[in-house]
């Protein structure tokens, strides 16, 4: 991946998890310091300014049409998306495509899909393994975790059976590329949550981007003393501002949140939408997707009056080998925490020297985001 931009693709069956997964990329990766740059999906983009999706695919005569068009926009996309990439600041960087050019071939006959690329002037290796770097396959909801399949995204249609279906169409259309990797919904006879998936999504990008990887269910969180100085850290961190408001929710064992956060070197923001919902005793799934600016202010319109909204600087840096996110709070409570998320390469915790920590509250409830939004944290007391 070395010398250009690394182009990914994130694919898989309807309902497999991608919304969340982009949200989680592009939120992780800048912490590790790659810009993240998305090409959104084509069908969505389409849906969403009222074109039925659903109508057309059921009608042979346009099927084929449709598709061309689709897959010339995909196209088109990634390279406006890339050359603007190009532009931009930094020399770590990662372009994400929300499907890419051969999901195509799982919606049209393979010969059909063979004409369309040949008109357009492509090889199926042109636009399988030359255009794409890595592929990673989200299976569907329908395949292993059927409570959880739905149709909320405006260019979903397919039913259950449809979805597995077009789950194995989709895989199939990416056989033979060289680095593929599917993120399923079990692991031999065990289904594994939603929040585990998305972490074996997140180890595997990582990966993919010679980055350690982040073991995301191995968490600490450290107590620091409130006299700690940002200025005097004798490493460069990336630095996020950060806002976090919890939402008033009809569901009382729902929590709603959405967060602003903006990088404080390129001035970008990123806001997103998460609800935490109980799925079933001791276990909570925790989608999360990027929303717009003006979906943020109007969901700030919910905001939940019982709780406060927490403000703070984040300072994410590295130290032997390992991430570590240094969060400066100032509202509701003043606190410092300092929090590491495990890698591969790191099997114990080689805490830095230079921060003088209080005591660890990684498994203290009270220390929570909810309870700091809530008042009830102790903080040094």
């Amino acid at each position: 991946m070395e010398g250009k931009i690394p182009r990914i693709v994130l694919t898989g069956g309807p309902c497999a998890g991608k919304s969340t997964a982009l949200s989680i990329l592009r939120q992780k990766l800048p912490e590790f310091g790659y810009s993240v740059f998305i090409v959104p999906e084509v069908a969505t983009l389409i849906s969403e300014k009222g074109i039925k999706i659903g109508e057309i695919m059921v009608r042979s005569d346009l099927v084929s049409q449709f598709e061309r068009h689709v897959l010339q926009t995909q196209l088109a996309l990634e390279g406006i998306w890339e050359k603007f990439a190009l532009t931009q600041p930094g020399d770590k960087k990662v372009l994400i495509c929300d499907r890419g050019a051969m999901d195509i071939a799982s919606y049209v006959d393979w010969s059909v899909f063979l004409a369309l690329a040949g008109d357009l002037g492509f090889s199926i290796f042109d636009l399988r393994d030359r255009r794409y770097d890595a592929v990673f396959h989200l299976a569907t909801a329908a395949e292993g975790a059927e409570e959880h399949y739905n149709l909320d995204n405006v260019a979903r249609y397919e039913n259950p059976q449809q979805a597995r279906e077009r789950d194995k169409k989709t895989l199939a259309a990416w056989d033979g590329h060289t680095y593929r990797r599917v993120i399923a919904n079990v692991e031999g006879d065990r289904q594994i949550s939603f929040a585990e998936k998305m972490n074996k999504l997140l180890a595997e990008v990582c990966q993919s981007l010679k980055i350690p990887v982040p073991l995301v269910e191995i968490e600490k969180k450290y107590l620091v003393d409130l006299g700690t100085d940002p200025a005097q850290l004798p490493v460069v961190p990336i630095v996020f501002e950060i806002k976090q408001t919890y939402l008033m929710s009809s569901q009382p064992e729902w929590e709603r949140r959405v967060r602003e956060r903006r990088e404080v070197a390129s001035g970008e923001m990123l806001y997103t939408y998460t609800e935490k919902k109980a799925v079933r005793p001791g276990v909570r799934e925790q989608p999360e997707r990027v929303i717009t600016e003006k979906e943020y202010r109007d969901l700030l319109e919910q905001r939940d009056p019982n709780r406060m909204q927490i403000v703070k600087k984040r300072y994410a840096f590295w130290w032997s080998g390992q991430l570590f996110e240094l969060d400066f709070i100032s509202s509701p409570t003043q606190l410092v925490v300092l929090e590491a998320e495990l890698t591969d390469e790191q099997s114990q915790l080689v805490l830095p020297p230079f921060i003088k920590r209080i005591k660890e509250v990684t498994d203290d409830e009270r220390y929570t985001n909810a309870r700091i939004a809530a008042g009830t944290c102790p903080g040094y007391g």
